[in-house]
Formats: C-alpha cells, sequence, structure tokens
C-alpha cells in the first residue's frame, strides 16, 4: 500500500513540473531573453565628446567635456549649457529599442530618419570612439523612430526625442549672465540718466522677511525708499540669462561704451556690474563689465534691471482699505457716476450694481501705485481719459487724473502734485468704469 502511494505522489510530481515548464517555456516565435539592440548600451559617464547635426547640415555643432565642464568647438568656442548636454546624453544611456518599423529608404523621408529631416547623433568617449552613431526621427506612437547611421533599419526608440538634440549653436549656449544667492547680495549701486544711487542692504532679523535697504550715497533724494525696487532689481539680477548673443556687435556702436546706465551689486564682498546699452527692436544690448561676450535680453527684463535712481522712491499714489472710503466719483467715458459707501455695502443712485462687480473696485485703491515717475510731458493730462475722486472716513478727499496710455502703462497725476506716475494699465482698469459695467442685470421672467 505504501509503495502504491509513493507511485502515485511521484507521478503527480511529475505532473506539476512538466505544467510548470510548460506554462514557462517561450510560445513558437515568443523572443527569449534580452531584446536585441542596434546599438550597443554605453554609460553617460563614457561620453565626452557630440556631434550634433540637423537642419539639413546647417546646423552643425560640436560639444567636448573638457574634465570639468561641456563647451561648444564648433562653430566657436562657447561655454554651453551644462544641464542641456546632461539631459542629452542621459537619453542617450536610457534609450531602450522596440521593433523594426521598416527597412525600406524611400520612407525615411516620412520617418524623419535621413539628412533632410532628421538629427544626426555622433557620441564619442575619450580616446574618439564612436559610442553611438544614429539618426534621429519623427516621434510616433510613443516611440522615436531611430536608423543607426549606414543602415537601412528604422527602429522604435524610447526615452529620447529629436528635439533634445535638434538645436543650432545658439541652443546649445550658456545664456547664463549672472548666477548667486540673493542673500548675498549687501550693496547695489545704479548709475543712470546722470544720477548715482548706492544702497546698503540691513541685516533681516528674520531671514524669511524681504531685505530692507538704506542709502548709502545719492546724488538725487529717494526718500521713502521702495525696499520692492531694490529687491526686484536683486531677483533680476541674481539669475539672469540672456534671451540672445550678438557675437559681432561692438560695444561702442550698442551704446555699452559708455553704457546707458550700470548696475553693481555687491555678492560676497565682490563687484558684479551689467552694463546696459542701446534697444535693438524690443531688446537690449548688455555685457558684464570685463567680459567680452554682449547679450541681448528682453524688455520686460531690461526694464526691472535699468531703473533709474531717482525710481527708487516709493511711488505708492492711494493707500486707503475699503473701511477708510465713503464715496467714490468716477468720470470715464464721459459719464460721471457715484458709489456710496453705506454699511458694508456700496450703492448708487443710477440704480442697483452687482456686489461682485464692486468688490475689485474698491479693493484697486488699497495699494495704488506707480511703475515710474514719468518723463514725458506729452502725458494727455490736461483732457483726462477719466479721474476718479475718493471720499474718506476721516474727511480728506483726494483726486486722481488719468491721462493717455503709453504701451501697458497710464499716465496718472494725484491732483495738488506736481508729478506725474506711470501706472500699469491693468490696475486703472479696475476702475475706471461706467455705470453699466457694474450695474446689476437682471433676467426677464419667461
Amino acid at each position: 500500500m505504501e509503495q502504491k502511494t509513493l507511485l502515485a505522489l511521484g507521478a503527480l510530481g511529475a505532473i506539476a513540473l512538466a505544467t510548470f515548464l510548460t506554462l514557462r517555456a517561450p510560445e513558437k516565435g515568443q523572443r527569449v531573453g534580452p531584446p536585441p539592440r542596434p546599438i550597443a548600451a554605453l554609460k553617460a559617464t563614457d561620453i565626452k565628446e557630440l556631434e550634433l547635426t540637423s537642419s539639413n547640415g546647417k546646423d552643425h555643432v560640436v560639444l567636448k567635456y573638457d574634465g570639468n565642464k561641456w563647451a561648444l568647438t564648433v562653430p566657436g568656442n562657447f561655454p554651453a549649457d551644462q544641464s542641456m548636454v546632461k539631459t542629452a546624453i542621459d537619453q542617450l544611456e536610457k534609450v531602450s529599442f522596440g521593433d523594426i518599423v521598416t527597412e525600406n529608404a524611400a520612407k525615411f523621408g516620412d520617418l524623419e530618419v535621413n539628412a533632410e529631416k532628421g538629427a544626426h547623433v555622433v557620441a564619442k568617449d575619450g580616446a574618439s570612439k564612436v559610442l553611438f552613431d544614429a539618426w534621429m526621427g519623427k516621434a510616433t506612437a510613443g516611440f522615436t523612430m531611430l536608423r543607426p547611421a549606414a543602415k537601412n533599419e528604422v527602429w522604435q526608440a524610447g526615452a529620447l526625442t529629436k528635439y533634445t538634440f535638434a538645436r543650432d549653436a545658439k541652443g546649445w549656449r550658456d545664456h547664463t549672465v549672472f548666477e548667486f544667492g540673493r542673500e548675498d547680495v549687501t550693496q547695489l549701486t545704479v548709475e543712470a540718466g546722470g544720477e548715482k544711487l548706492r544702497l546698503e542692504k540691513i541685516p533681516p532679523a528674520d531671514k524669511n522677511a524681504d531685505a530692507k535697504w538704506k542709502v548709502a550715497e545719492g546724488s538725487v533724494k529717494v526718500d521713502p525708499l521702495d525696499d520692492s525696487v531694490a529687491n526686484n532689481l536683486v531677483q533680476s539680477l541674481a539669475g539672469l540669462r540672456a534671451a540672445d548673443f550678438d557675437d559681432t556687435a561692438k560695444p561702442a556702436d550698442v551704446g555699452l561704451a559708455p553704457p546707458k546706465s550700470k548696475v553693481t551689486a555687491t555678492v560676497k564682498g565682490q563687484p558684479v556690474v551689467l552694463l546696459v546699452g542701446h534697444q535693438k527692436g524690443d531688446d537690449s544690448w548688455v555685457a558684464v563689465e570685463g567680459k567680452p561676450q554682449i547679450y541681448l535680453l528682453q524688455k520686460y527684463t531690461v526694464e526691472r534691471l535699468a531703473v533709474i535712481p531717482h525710481n527708487f522712491r516709493d511711488k505708492t499714489i492711494v493707500k486707503a482699505k475699503e473701511a477708510d472710503l465713503t464715496e467714490i466719483s468716477l468720470t470715464s467715458g464721459g459719464e460721471t457716476w457715484v458709489l456710496n459707501h453705506e454699511g458694508t455695502d456700496w450703492k448708487s443712485p443710477k440704480g442697483e450694481l452687482d456686489p461682485s462687480k464692486v468688490r475689485p473696485l474698491v479693493s484697486a485703491f488699497e495699494e495704488f501705485k506707480g511703475e515710474s515717475f514719468a518723463e514725458s510731458k506729452n502725458n494727455g493730462l490736461t483732457k483726462p481719459t477719466g479721474s476718479v475722486m475718493l471720499k474718506l472716513r476721516d474727511g480728506g478727499t483726494m483726486t486722481l487724473k488719468v491721462g493717455a496710455a503709453k504701451d501697458s502703462d497710464y499716465f496718472v497725476q494725484k491732483v495738488g502734485s506736481p508729478e506725474v506716475l506711470m501706472v500699469k494699465k491693468f490696475q486703472v482698469d479696475r476702475f475706471l468704469k461706467k455705470f453699466s459695467d457694474l450695474s446689476k442685470t437682471t433676467t426677464a421672467a419667461k
């Protein structure tokens, strides 16, 4: 009996083993082992040179690693964007391969793996041994089409994209102008328009608080000082990146020798100096003092950097909370109308108001300030675009006149003050309204 039992158990075990092996065995035609690769695996750290060609040969770049940093050597010698190169070589290390799409050369153009439309990528090690050589093409179905050089096989490739590599020389260059910590700046000096201002940072009691500044030297009065102007300037300088390069410009021809304006930040006791020159369309030429490279910066960036010293003065026009206001009289579009503050509501003799539309208007005066003091006399204030009179709970009144628009700003003047300020259009548009803009609309009963 025991012998029969043992035989039965042995047979059962044999059946179980056979079943396991059958389930584990690949089906006929199924790939066994690691999938094939048209290009051998490599390590990013082994890559010391990249040669990249795209746009039918128009864009040809050679990047080399000198043991410390990557730099362009063709078409010229320039510092490279280190993070961009790292992304590229990491993709070459991580690339995976799917199936062969075609071996028909007639389809290379459609798949963008030819010289006309593809990106030719050659990676070499420190001994100039080729580690990777292929054409990268279009992305489809989650893969990038890839054709090894001198072969007709077009493969599905994952974890890389053609547009990582298909860039012109300027796209690979380091656009960094300055890179330092804002907290490391202890002084700011601005020279522009015949004026000079030097500020010193007051050591903050709270490291998370906005920095405060004091005037150490100045040819103009900036009292009270607007700390936010200095803080915005430091923030713009600390991580300043160029929009473009101008390798042919001469400093004297583009307003850099001498510069139109000059900004000096003292960083860890050492000065870094930005020179700002003439405009070129919507951009401006700039350079770092002591360095030959000339950059182009976009207009909005230059506006934050090339601050005339007198514009460091506080430019607050009105600072009134809703509770401080009892009446607002508006003139806009040839219409004058009034809002009265009654309890917690705002009402108008002209009709019912929509509270959701009134709130943004009233809050516009909580901190209404200009961007800069106006230089132009052609401001349109003799025939204002509109005006607003505010009655305050303490019995005081103030009237603001809105003049002409210039670019994205309005000329604004507080009546009784000789100064005219440039105020962002969106700030003025919050309150310069007609009654119909704020009236409560009702739906007719059906």
